[in-house]
């Protein structure tokens, strides 16, 4: 009896002492962690600043668009629809393609919708482009977040989440006070609201692309995989 207590005893002692990276294989270099890391932290900011940034210019847009107080915040609540609604199948969707693409056509796709509020010469416009760019955001943070929990040590995803939120936010609060300081002025001869705009359209952009091309998708063999099975099971069926 003391045996059996004492083995059963040792098993539990093991247990505790398992390894908590156990199985998780680094195949990046160094540079290609940070080059990888920096990336995903630059889209984050990107995510957080285009998320917030419209209420920054509800002034102008009253002043320029005659509208009220409720019509600005449909603004918010329709860029808040297209994200909760593009959101849920993209994860099913991140299972059979590489997220690195998704999260780089979504922000091309945000970025499209914030260029057309820069250049909006109706309120109607700026809706329409906000509702595109709702769509973009509800793309791109759910898998980002996966993806940047897989590229993670188990033991430095709690340092990793807090700097991607933390630069996040810094960054944002910084750009909404630069942009409301030069929202009412002119620069080059264009309204500084729509500069600002047009600037986070094009950084958007950029980072977007950039992830396409210098981040890779840890599980490409197993999606590859899962695209031939799905290809397969497809040309089996009987034909009516």
């Amino acid at each position: 009896m003391d045996t059996g207590d004492s083995n059963l005893q040792q098993e539990e002692e093991m247990e505790m002492l398992i390894d908590p990276e156990e199985g998780f294989v680094e195949t990046r270099s160094k540079r290609r962690q940070y080059l990888e890391f920096s990336l995903m932290c630059l889209c984050n900011i990107a995510w957080t600043i285009d998320a917030a940034i419209l209420p920054n210019f509800f002034m102008e847009f009253q002043t320029l668009f005659h509208v009220d107080q409720t019509s600005l915040s449909m603004l918010s609540t329709a860029k808040g629809w297209a994200a909760a609604l593009f959101a849920f199948p993209c994860g099913f969707v991140g299972e059979l393609l590489p997220r690195p693409l998704l999260i780089g056509l979504g922000m091309l796709f945000w970025a499209a919708g914030l260029m057309l509020c820069s250049v909006a010469w109706s309120f109607e416009i700026i809706f329409i482009g906000r509702v595109l760019n709702g769509i973009g955001l509800g793309i791109v943070q759910p898998l980002l977040l996966s993806l940047l929990a897989e590229k993670s040590l188990p033991t430095k995803r709690g340092f990793a989440f807090g700097s991607l939120f933390f630069t996040g936010q810094v960054c944002n609060t910084i750009f909404s006070l630069v942009a409301t300081m030069f929202a009412a002025e002119t620069i080059l001869g264009i309204a500084g609201w729509r500069v600002s705009v047009a600037a986070v359209a094009v950084f958007s952009a950029g980072i977007g692309l950039c992830i396409m091309l210098f981040v890779s998708e840890p599980n490409a063999e197993v999606l590859a995989e899962k695209r031939k099975t799905t290809g397969r099971s497809s040309s089996a069926r009987p034909s009516c």
